[in-house]
């Protein structure tokens, strides 16, 4: 088995910085749209990869638990769950799915 060159390596750790730097944007704008909405938005301090936001609205009894995706939902990978909403976010577009109340 061939091991790893030092090239190859570089490219993975170039692509997950790349993943990693989209994700944290697109939570971002996904924050700053719930706030504009006229949500209370709370980051995890440790997300788990599957909630990374909650967001409250005064005139609402719910607590939204919001997955940020920066892909096409993928079917059997990214089901909802109960109770769950799932923005995703393609070219600075926000769809949230099932749609947000407000």
């Amino acid at each position: 088995m061939n091991e790893p060159t030092l090239e190859t390596m570089m490219d993975a750790m170039r692509d997950e910085l790349v993943r990693v730097r989209t994700r944290a944007i697109a939570i971002n704008l996904v924050s700053a749209d719930l706030l504009k909405r006229g949500y209370y938005v709370y980051r995890q301090v440790m997300p788990d990869e599957m909630h990374h936001l909650l967001a409250i609205r005064d005139d609402d009894a719910c607590v939204y638990r919001i997955r940020v995706l920066i892909h096409e939902p993928v079917h059997g990978m990214d089901d909802l769950l109960p109770g769950e909403i799932l923005a995703v976010v393609l070219n600075d577009v926000i769809d949230y799915q099932p749609g947000l109340p407000g």
